[in-house]
């Protein structure tokens, strides 16, 4: 599936830039590609029962630290909002926000 693999290369691609003392912008984009693959598994039903007390955390973080990093990201932005709006349904699964 096409969002695991966005979801893979999100969390190689955050060490790396970090490794590399890479610009704020690169390691908010990959923190950022992290979040929207969780978003998109979100919105297409795509998140297994079982997925939800980890994957779900880890989206919502990653979002965060993308908008710490750039603040004025729209899309960041967007998708923590969009990512929110799913807390209830995440508790529900046992996630720990």
């Amino acid at each position: 599936m096409l969002l695991d693999e966005a979801l893979i290369e999100g969390r190689q691609a955050v060490p790396a830039f970090q490794h590399t003392r890479g610009q704020a912008l690169d390691v908010s984009r990959a923190y950022e590609a992290i979040g929207n693959a969780v978003c998109f598994m979100i919105a297409r039903d795509a998140i297994r029962d079982d997925e939800w007390p980890t994957l779900f955390p880890e989206g919502y973080r990653a979002l965060k630290r993308a908008l710490e990093l750039d603040p004025g990201s729209a899309s960041a932005r967007k998708n923590l909002g969009i990512v929110g709006g799913a807390i209830p349904m995440a508790k529900m699964y046992g996630a720990k926000i």
